[in-house]
């Protein structure tokens, strides 16, 4: 007969004493499958089976869950950090190391089998207190191919014609083939970028790139319920067409240089992949086809001069919150 595990919030966690009941352990055991799911983990072959009724598990059993669980600890955010928001900052979402979980929950170290022995209360109790701090796990955002299409309004002459809307330089088609790229930003899938080429004191020539994508993120536990958060991050763009000069120049858009900002929640939702919406221009971050003015040129000179100014935004952190209705079953 298949064992009823001991509920998570139940006080009995506390008042364990001696060798543990079964239904400890078989929580212990179904907490490690969930979070194992959840980042992706393979989990040893002892702990997909469900402990029967009057079984007693050996040692191999013990370790396998003390492996798992070291395995996991850093596959999962310290959500504690920042107030689990990393809006305006360097780095998303960290994940735990061993010592940082180990002083939330007051231990000065893991209490595994090959240290303390088999199945004692400390051990359970411990795991119990390790196992509710993982709740949160980070990914990747990937764009695929077909998730990026390209915009370009280029112009030539003394003086270069600055257009304002999309449609005026591609009235057919506002957005071009998914994929499809340029000699300017090449694979650059979230990006503007403006550029002026001055000759003999004629401004000779100008560029103006945009690209938009959608932000993916695969191969999710399908059958747990998560809540997401994309944040995004804008960098200088590295040089293109021979410019010796690359400014940051978010276009009025709101990015900030070198920090991740929070640009889509999701609510919670079992599913094995996650879509952002387009992000870029005709995006939620801009109104239809429309550009702000232009931005300053360089002055120009006797000689040829480059500029060029922009943003790119090729990296994506997705933050995947596991701790909500649907999602995990034992956690606090």
């Amino acid at each position: 007969m298949a064992v009823t595990p001991l509920a998570w919030t139940d006080t009995a966690w506390s008042d364990l004493r001696g060798r543990l009941p079964a239904p400890a352990l078989e929580a212990l055991r179904l907490a490690l499958i969930e979070r194992a799911a959840a980042a992706g983990e393979p989990a040893p072959d002892l702990l997909v089976a469900p402990l029967e009724g009057g079984q007693v598990p050996l040692a191999a059993w013990a370790e396998a869950v003390d492996m798992l669980a070291g395995q996991l600890i850093p596959r999962f955010v310290n959500h504690h950090d920042s107030g689990g928001n990393w809006d305006g900052l360097p780095e998303c979402a960290p994940l735990w190391t061993e010592p940082e979980l180990l002083a939330v929950i007051g231990g000065p170290e893991r209490l595994t089998y090959a240290k303390h022995g088999l199945f004692r209360a400390a051990w359970a109790q411990q795991y119990h207190d390790i196992l509710n701090e993982l709740r949160w796990t980070r990914t990747t955002a990937e764009i695929p191919a077909g998730s990026y299409e390209r915009g370009q309004d280029r112009t030539s002459g003394s003086p270069s014609v600055w257009r304002s809307t999309w449609p005026e330089v591609l009235p057919s088609r506002e957005w071009q083939n998914p994929g499809e790229v340029s000699s300017g930003l090449d694979t650059r899938p979230l990006s503007w970028a403006f550029g002026t080429y001055h000759y003999s004191n004629k401004e000779y020539a100008g560029a103006r790139y945009r690209y938009r994508a959608r932000f993916h993120a695969s191969g999710l536990a399908p059958a747990l319920a998560h809540a997401a958060d994309l944040y995004l991050m804008a960098r200088t763009f590295t040089p293109w067409l021979g410019f010796a000069v690359n400014a940051f120049d978010d276009n009025g858009e709101g990015w900030a240089e070198d920090q991740w900002q929070l640009h889509q929640t999701f609510a919670a939702a079992a599913m094995a992949e996650r879509v952002s919406d387009w992000v870029g221009q005709d995006s939620v971050n801009n109104p239809p086809g429309v550009w702000p003015v232009e931005p300053p040129h360089d002055a120009g000179g006797s000689g040829q001069s480059y500029t060029g100014r922009g943003f790119v935004v090729d990296q994506g952190c997705w933050v995947l919150r596991w701790d909500v209705a649907g999602g995990f079953t034992f956690i606090d």
